[in-house]
């Protein structure tokens, strides 16, 4: 028989940063924050699901305590509505999730830069 895994629980916490570009009169900004889900698969990888807007770019951002939080290279751009990134270890982090007591994630969407006119 296999091990039994605990339920771990996951905190989230999504952070959409203030428009810096003036848009247009007709276009309201998008304040909608991605939703963020956790799952933790058999092997101890954690899987980071978001909604997101196709061709966003998104960071992802990890801490063990809430308080320091370490930015995944590289940023993510969304293909489509929604947007998986999988915590297998290193290189992306420095450890294996299943490596460490806790491990809380956050998904920022990015401000978009304007075309060059």
């Amino acid at each position: 028989r296999g091990a039994v895994l605990p339920n771990p629980i996951y905190t989230t916490d999504t952070l959409v940063p203030p428009t810096t570009t003036p848009l247009p009169p007709n276009k309201a900004p998008n304040t909608d924050a991605p939703t963020v889900n956790f799952i933790r698969l058999f092997n101890g990888d954690s899987l980071i699901e978001w909604t997101s807007v196709i061709g966003a770019s998104y960071a992802v951002e990890y801490s063990h305590d809430l308080s320091t939080w370490i930015r995944v290279a590289p940023t993510v751009t969304a293909n489509a509505n929604k947007t998986q990134w999988i915590d297998n270890g290193a290189p992306k982090t420095m450890s294996h999730p299943r490596d460490v007591a806790s491990r809380f994630y956050r998904v920022i969407a990015l401000p978009t830069t304007p075309p060059d006119n």
